[in-house]
């Protein structure tokens, strides 16, 4: 402020003392101009001194408190960046990314800031906020195969800015992607789950950035399989979404050879299914599809393909040990590629893990229900199992067999026969029953029995009542309810049979058969439960390139990070190939706004891309700053009429 009084003074006129014998000549008027000049003087120099305060304050960019989206131009402000490193960003706008166009947006952003505000981004692989400063640049990949990563950047962000002396701010750019499927992950849920996580006044304000396309489009291979069956046909399910798909091309590749294509045609909305004839039979154990079509979301435009896991299946036998040795004895009698390994164990011993990682679950004249068993028959804490349920009849009231028969909806009586009562099949040719040398083995007697066993009858007795039926529960098991023990027993004489091998192995086969398809989904990104977990032996896994990639030993869980076809090598088996793809979700391209709880609406916002910046711009721009640039034209124009008449 002082530089001007300086030049002012400096360049004042100066007055030259001139002797004259009498005033009285000179005009009244002279001297009042005289004194209007010196009040002009001041004048101008006040007006110069407030040109140069209001300049100082508008370069000072201040801001209002009051606001909660001042942070933007608060010198102690730190905003914090989330970029959303799900597949679903690499959808593409004009040649570029989603996710590349936030990117852009946070440069952009951390320019327009104050230059002593900090600008963090959140930094996937390291599970970091860190410096912009300091951060990778703009084209390094940012996406990745799995859920994302909101709810511990969550809890980071939370971290962070407890040991900070700053005024933070938190900005999500994501595509909010909102899945029809209800199970799949929703990032606009967890936004409302986080600004309804605590008092309003404690959160900080937050800015979603939406980038998601109002009308995508998208074309996708949601499956593609090939049976052992008929191994020469690929079968592909495609899709078509926003707009028709008009000849595009179907390749199956196995390895780096070309083994068979189809031209196909798909209306908007549509999901139609193609047949691909595969050719050179060396190659259709493994392979992809790859459609060859114009696709601004082209990551879910491979889908791959085997013949399924080979594997032997893990089977767990709970009950008494005695009562059980006959089962194992099947199960080790045949072939080890198929059960393996065979585990028999008293129900009060059995772990949560061993009931995950089984394969198979034998329940053999269990009585006494214990809480790990009853997570068979409550929710959804397991996947899927297959189940076999020999049920205990010695017992005059057992309490497990009551917890099944009610969880599976099945009314049965206990029951006997004098004579005893033989299995009857329905016949030789079914899936399973196929192969047995007759229908009726009168070698077997059955004495002791539950009658009224309803559900899908597997195999009936010869006085016409069930001895084996499959049902589904609520959570997806595969249930085979048998109507009298397994075991050693003095209710039948079944284990003492040349029937009782082989009617083991197809029963298990049977209850396999409800939940295999499901078991054998791998996603790239998403962990699924090792095979080899609890097993003397281990895996090496090698990719379509023959690179080795892992080795499985004992680790509970198992992921891959990309999709393709993986062979997988046991220490003591045979080798087989299995497919790994793309989260189907991924390519449900419906997208949703977050929804704002109206008790925190004052410091939240949901913006689409291209209003984020102008956003930014007005926040900083107040409307103070803009009476401050008025009052700066003001000031100068009167400098200039002063400035002009003196």
């Amino acid at each position: 402020m002082s530089v001007p009084v300086i030049i002012h003074l400096l360049n004042r006129k100066r007055t030259v003392r001139l002797d004259f014998s009498s005033l009285r000549f000179f005009r009244e008027t002279a001297v009042k101009a005289s004194r209007r000049r010196k009040i002009r003087h001041w004048l101008l120099l006040l007006v110069r001194m407030l040109i140069i305060a209001v300049i100082a304050v508008i370069f000072s960019r201040p801001f209002n408190n009051s606001s909660p989206f001042t942070i933007l131009n608060n010198p102690r402000g730190a905003v914090y960046c989330w970029i959303d490193p799900t597949m679903s960003m690499e959808y593409k706008t004009g040649n570029v990314s989603l996710w590349r166009r936030a990117r852009f947006a946070v440069d952009s952003l951390a320019r327009q800031i104050p230059a002593t505000a900090d600008c963090f981004l959140y930094d996937h692989a390291r599970r970091k906020f860190r410096n912009l400063d300091k951060y990778q640049a703009p084209d390094e990949k940012i996406t990745r195969h799995g859920r994302s990563d909101f709810k511990s950047m969550i809890t980071i962000f939370k971290r962070d800015i407890a040991r900070r002396n700053s005024v933070p701010l938190l900005v999500v750019f994501s595509d909010f992607q909102h899945p029809r499927n209800s199970s799949s992950e929703r990032i606009p849920d967890h936004i409302h789950q986080y600004l309804t996580s605590g008092p309003p006044g404690d959160l900080p304000p937050v800015v979603c950035v939406l980038l998601g396309e109002r009308t995508p489009k998208n074309y996708s291979i949601i499956q593609a399989e090939i049976s052992p069956e008929n191994p020469s046909v690929c079968t592909a399910k495609l899709t078509a979404t926003g707009s028709p798909l008009r000849n595009g091309e179907l390749v199956a590749i196995a390895g780096h050879t070309r083994i068979g294509h189809e031209i196909v045609t798909v209306p908007p909305g549509d999901t139609i299914q193609v047949d691909i004839k595969l050719g050179g039979e060396n190659h259709t154990s493994a392979g992809k599809i790859v459609l060859n079509a114009p696709d601004p979301f082209d990551a879910d435009n491979r889908a791959y393909f085997s013949l399924g896991e080979q594997r032997a299946r893990r089977v767990l036998i709970l009950g008494p040990t005695k009562q059980s040795y006959p089962l194992a004895a099947a199960f080790r009698a045949l072939a080890k590629e198929t059960w393996n390994p065979v585990i028999v164990k008293k129900p009060g011993n059995v772990t949560l893990n061993d009931l995950d990682s089984a394969d198979l679950i034998v329940l053999n004249e269990t009585s006494k229900p214990t809480r790990v068993l009853q997570t068979l028959t409550r929710g959804r804490s397991l996947g899927k199992k297959a189940i076999i349920f020999s049920p205990s009849i010695n017992t005059a009231s057992s309490s497990w067999n009551n917890i099944v028969f009610r969880h599976l909806n099945i009314q049965c009586a206990p029951d006997s026969s004098r004579t005893g009562t033989f299995p009857v099949l329905p016949d030789t040719l079914s899936v399973t029953w196929k192969g047995f040398p007759e229908m009726r083995n009168t070698d077997i007697a059955i004495y002791r029995y539950c009658t009224g066993i309803s559900g899908a009858t597997l195999l009936r007795m010869s006085n016409d009542h069930p001895l084996a039926v499959a049902a589904i529960d609520s959570a997806g098991h595969n249930w085979i309810v048998l109507a009298t023990p397994l075991g050693i027993t003095d209710a039948n004489n079944i284990c003492e049979t040349g029937f009782y091998v082989p009617f083991v192995d197809r029963i298990s086969r049977a209850a396999l058969a409800g939940v295999q398809k499901d078991t054998r989904q791998w996603i790239a990104g998403i962990p699924r439960r090792n095979p080899f977990f609890g097993y003397p032996s281990s895996a090496t896994i090698f990719d379509a390139e023959n690179n080795l990639i892992a080795r499985w030993d004992n680790q509970p869980s198992v992921v891959f990070s990309v999709p393709g076809t993986y062979r997988i090598s046991p220490s003591d088996g045979a080798p087989y190939r299995i497919a790994v793809n793309i989260d189907p979700h991924e390519t449900d391209l419906t997208y949703s706004k977050p929804v704002i709880p109206e008790a925190v609406k004052q410091s939240a916002r949901v913006l689409r891309a291209p209003q984020f910046l102008t956003f930014v711009r007005d926040t900083q721009q107040s409307r103070s700053t803009y009476i401050l640039w008025i009052m700066c034209a003001v000031l100068i124009a009167a400098e200039m009429l002063l400035w002009k008449r003196s």
